[in-house]
């Protein structure tokens, strides 16, 4: 358990130190972004969050030994397609913001990489935690990404109407 701890956050900080001075363009002027770009940006949030919910509800009809259809499996896809949405609007706003500002220039961004990252541990957790018989962390890992999807959704219309 240790060393997949020491293994994630070295992880993380790898992704923080390479994603911010790399992807930065300084030396660029800012060039206006489109106003689509920002509206696809948001839309994709929403869905993150519309389909977080799904994939928590599945989790609950799991608990809940429903066998009108194999919620298991159900929620083993929506939990992929979930963090490859979240990965694919990370980078959609990594790209768009790159247009406009410093990327994680704010903490909407970076919150939106610690969800990325909470996202794929949920994934990678899941069978690792069953194979060393440890229990909780997967389904806290899940209600934590359905917070911080929350989160990224009021600090993303908050960086709207301000």
């Amino acid at each position: 358990m240790k060393k997949l701890k020491v293994i994630l956050f070295t992880f993380l900080f790898i992704i923080l130190l390479v994603s911010h001075p790399v992807l930065a363009h300084e030396d660029e002027e800012p060039e206006e972004v489109e106003e689509s770009n920002w509206l696809g940006h948001g839309i994709l949030g929403v869905i993150n969050v519309l389909l977080g919910f799904s994939v928590f509800i599945s989790a609950r009809n799991i608990k809940k030994n429903n066998i009108r259809y194999n919620a298991f499996n159900l929620h083993q896809k929506l939990t992929i397609v979930l963090a490859f949405l979240v990965t694919v609007t990370f980078f959609y706003g990594l790209w768009v913001t790159s247009q406009h500002h410093e990327i994680l220039s704010s903490i909407h961004g970076y919150v939106g990489l610690i969800t990325t990252v909470v996202a794929w541990i949920s994934i990678v957790s899941s069978p690792c935690l069953k194979l060393f018989k440890v229990q909780g962390i997967h389904p806290n890992l899940g209600r934590i990404l359905l917070l911080l999807l929350i989160l990224q959704l009021l600090l993303g219309l908050q960086n709207v109407i301000l």
